[in-house]
Formats: structure tokens, C-alpha cells, sequence
């Protein structure tokens, strides 16, 4: 039973990390115009389906844990819903996101591979590079 509650936070943070790196991948695309930035993300969005791909637990058995329905923090808002983000705060929101992310999937796997959780470190502190340049951009 606890295997599969760590598989779904394994699941859960896997999708938040890859879904946050995707959005500052496209801001950075789209908005802030930036060729090799755009590139680094996409690398590290990579890195992390790599990463998570040669994991010793097999992908069907994350997607297997997870369980949406039962999720009790599915409607938590933190923030004032009537306060709407700019674009520069949406970047560094899901730089954050995506960091905080690879943090928990670091943590989680060092008792299943310290291989993958040195990767997912690495990722993390890559993206902390690419947001300082990020920053810049402002």
C-alpha cells in the first residue's frame, strides 16, 4: 500500500515537472523570444522523460498509482483567484513549480535509485541556471 502512495507522488510530481518546465519553455519561446534558452528547456524537459523513463519502477506502474479522484488537494487555491499574473510572474511561477517538482522527485528516489535522484538533482539545479537567465530577460 505505501509503495503506491509514494508511486503516485512519484506520478504526481513527474507531470507537475514536466508541465511547468513546458510552460516556461513556451513563455521563453513565445514571448521572451530566446532561441537557446528555449533550447535549454527543452533539453531539461527531456532530461526529465529520460530520467524517469530508465527509472526501476516502469512508467505504467506510476501512471497505474495514480488516482485524481482521491486527490484532496485538487481544488486548493493558494493565491487570490482575482489576481491575474503577469507573464514575467507566470515564467518564474512555473520555473518554481518545476524545481519544487524535481525537489520531491530527488527526495522520493534516493531509496529507490540515488542514480536517478543525482539526475533529478542535476535537472533541478539547471533549471535554477536557466531561470537566472530567464530573469535577465525582464
Amino acid at each position: 500500500m505505501m509503495k503506491k502512495k509514494i508511486y503516485r507522488l512519484l506520478d504526481a510530481n513527474y507531470n507537475r515537472a514536466k508541465e511547468a518546465t513546458r510552460v516556461a519553455e513556451d513563455l521563453i519561446r513565445f514571448i521572451w523570444n530566446d532561441r537557446n534558452l528555449t533550447r535549454e528547456l527543452k533539453n531539461c524537459r527531456h532530461e526529465i522523460t529520460k530520467t524517469l523513463l530508465t527509472f526501476p519502477v516502469k512508467y505504467r506502474v506510476l501512471v497505474q498509482a495514480r488516482d485524481t479522484g482521491a486527490d484532496v488537494g485538487k481544488h486548493h487555491v493558494v493565491r487570490d483567484q482575482k489576481q491575474i499574473p503577469t507573464l514575467k510572474d507566470t515564467t518564474v511561477i512555473n520555473f518554481k513549480r518545476g524545481q519544487e517538482s524535481l525537489r520531491v522527485l530527488e527526495e522520493l528516489s534516493k531509496a529507490i535509485s540515488q542514480k536517478h535522484s543525482d539526475s533529478f538533482k542535476r535537472i533541478r539545479f539547471k533549471l535554477y541556471e536557466l531561470e537566472k537567465k530567464a530573469i535577465r530577460k525582464f
